[in-house]
């Protein structure tokens, strides 16, 4: 995975945080899930 300032966590992978910086960690748990 690569190392972003916001990686992609639990709470991020629940839609709890989606912010403009977070749209790349969206990304990343698309692949995840």
């Amino acid at each position: 995975m690569p190392a972003n300032t916001n990686e992609p966590t639990a709470a991020d992978l629940t839609g709890a945080d989606l912010t403009g910086a977070d749209l790349r960690g969206v990304d990343l748990a698309v692949d995840v899930v």
